[in-house]
């Protein structure tokens, strides 16, 4: 299944060794927003490293109990949506932007994707009653003062 995740970090050695599994394969535990995951993929792996504390576009295949990092596609991707487990049984909310997101300015649409992010974990804890009162943009404009409040203060 193909998901952002967030990489927290890389392991691939324990006590200063490669990490194999038990029939010598080598192998890295990848730390992200969902938990350990493995990755038997050294290039992959490698390029995870360069993208801790920050989102990346990659492919999750379940074996039993274990999720395992498969392929790395890139940094985060805007138009992967949802999963279809997250996503409510309220309508979709459309955003138009402000601000020109195809003029290439990375900043601003990670910021958007920021704010979609956030709005959607809003709507999604709320239920029927409070959907059928608060309008969309209101929450959609209450994650974007969110988002800009952050960005003052980390900046």
């Amino acid at each position: 299944m193909k998901k952002n995740l967030e990489i927290l970090g890389v392991e691939d050695t324990k006590e200063g060794r490669p990490r194999v599994t038990a029939t010598g394969k080598p192998y890295a535990r990848i730390k992200t927003s969902e938990g350990w995951m493995s990755c038997f993929n050294k290039k992959v792996w490698e390029t995870l490293r360069e993208s801790i504390d920050k989102i990346a576009c990659v492919e999750v295949k379940v074996n039993g109990k274990f999720n395992n990092i498969d392929k790395y596609y890139g940094p985060e991707n805007v138009n992967l949506g949802v999963p279809e487990e997250e996503k409510s049984e309220t309508s979709p909310v459309e955003v138009k932007p402000k601000n020109n997101i195809a003029s290439g300015n990375q900043s601003t649409t990670m910021y958007v994707s920021y704010a979609k992010d956030l709005a959607i974990c809003l709507i999604n804890q709320m239920n029927k009653q409070q959907l059928d009162v608060v309008k969309p943009e209101t929450i959609m404009n209450d994650a974007i003062k969110l988002i800009e409040q952050a960005k003052k203060a980390f900046s």
